[in-house]
């Protein structure tokens, strides 16, 4: 089954075509709208997919960004179970914690949330977590 027919499998399972402003479908089928665009398809396709007008599409993609920029929990949380079905978009729940070396403290971080698996991946190839967080701390404090 390829990207294509799975993610339409996911809209027919999850009822993302019907009318309904639930926050559970609305921000589900928001974050298909990101993936069939980022596959390619145009606004039109993906309103004709959702019996919906392309600037609705437009405005999903548009929220689907800022959440995903607030890092919005709520939202987040929402989409895992789609971002887990589709294999190249694993996320998992994951807790941290670093010691991190600042001058003559050792300060812990708690990191709590969805974390990408491949962020994590590559995190562990590139860097150590407290290395990745004392990088993290630096340009915090120089903003």
């Amino acid at each position: 089954m390829n990207k294509t027919e799975k993610i339409k499998d996911i809209i027919q399972r999850y009822d993302l075509t019907i009318k309904n402003r639930s926050r559970r479908i609305v921000y589900q089928r928001m974050y298909i709208f990101y993936k069939l665009y980022r596959l390619g398809f145009t606004l039109q396709e993906i309103g004709k997919i959702f019996n919906m007008n392309h600037s609705t599409i437009l405005y999903g993609l548009k929220r689907h960004e800022m959440w995903c920029k607030k890092e919005d929990i709520i939202y987040l949380n929402t989409i895992v179970p789609l971002m887990n079905e589709l294999e190249d978009d694993k996320a998992y729940e994951e807790t941290l914690l670093i010691q991190v070396n600042k001058g003559r403290m050792i300060k812990t971080i708690t990191i709590t949330g969805i974390i990408d698996s491949k962020i994590l991946d590559n995190l562990k190839e590139f860097m150590t977590m407290s290395e990745f967080c004392s990088n993290f701390i630096e340009n915090v404090d120089k903003s």
